[in-house]
């Protein structure tokens, strides 16, 4: 294609692949300028600002010490969890609409790529932030609904029957480059296979403690009650389970045991591994 007639094909084909000239090099610069801009798109981590301007906390310092979704869920309940949700989705979009703006329908994969790198390596945040799974997901939601749909469903009976959030997002981050090679497989693009392969492997890696716990049997379950609803059952211990790790801080030691229970625990580290504050306190505990 030699030049662009409509916005359709701008944000199809992308300025720089049909205005520069069609070699090597400035067809790398092209993805190289996508990535740059969306990586510094993810950094801005929602979690981390959100979670100090609104709740005056440290996100990294309560709960799993996770900057995501679900900790922020866990530690400032919904209202945090939506202010969330909504400033990762609309930073991964203004990300892969550069990214496509620039280099088309491939760019904004390269896009969704690296707003996910900058979301769990964000450079204005010490390089320390989320797991990357609900960048992933807004970048596919943009790029290929049908696609998103397909491993959304997935993705909810899994939460449905096993109540692991951790075990539905491996699932779904295997499945996406299988799935998308099915739905494209007769207009084959090597820059959409090889970015959503990269997906899978950063996703599938930042998920390394819960494959360990799932395979131990020690892994949380989904459990959305409210505190007064759990309190009311009697079960305050799904925030503070009486086990034998609590016990022994509670003594004043701090050896490690099983954990469970928590509300959309996906990634509770172990206690003393990524604590901050190094008090072994309830607070942190709980989140």
């Amino acid at each position: 294609m030699d030049t662009i007639s409509n916005f359709g094909d701008l944000v199809t084909y992308g300025a720089l692949r049909v205005y520069l000239p069609h070699t090597i090099a400035f067809v790398v610069i092209g993805y190289v300028i996508a990535a740059l801009a969306a990586y510094f798109i993810g950094s801005v981590n929602t979690s981390i600002i959100a979670s100090s301007v609104f709740f005056k906390k440290e996100i990294r310092e309560h709960g799993s010490n996770n900057a995501g979704l679900t900790n922020m869920l866990r530690v400032n309940g919904a209202k945090g969890a939506a202010i969330t949700l909504a400033g990762d989705v609309l930073k991964t979009f203004a990300a892969v609409f550069i990214g496509m703006l620039l280099m088309g329908w491939p760019g904004g994969y390269v896009a969704g790529f690296f707003t996910m790198i900058g979301h769990m390596f964000p450079v204005y945040f010490g390089f320390k932030g989320g797991k990357g799974v609900l960048c992933a997901a807004a970048a596919i939601l943009l790029l290929d609904p049908l696609t998103f749909a397909l491993l959304l469903v997935v993705f909810i009976i899994i939460v449905a029957v096993t109540k692991y959030v951790s075990a539905a997002s491996l699932t779904v981050a295997f499945l996406l480059p299988l799935v998308t090679f099915a739905f494209h497989r007769l207009t084959p693009q090597v820059t959409v296979i090889c970015t959503t392969i990269l997906m899978c492997v950063f996703i599938i890696a930042a998920h390394k403690k819960n494959i360990r716990r799932l395979l131990d049997g020690e892994e949380n379950k989904l459990d959305l009650r409210s505190k007064k609803k759990k309190a009311a059952d009697g079960e305050e211990a799904a925030e503070q389970p009486l086990n034998a790790e609590n016990k022994n801080k509670k003594g004043g030691k701090n050896a490690p045991g099983k954990r469970s229970g928590s509300l959309l625990d996906d990634d509770p580290d172990e206690t003393g591994e990524n604590s901050v504050s190094g008090s072994g306190s309830d607070t942190d505990a709980k989140g």
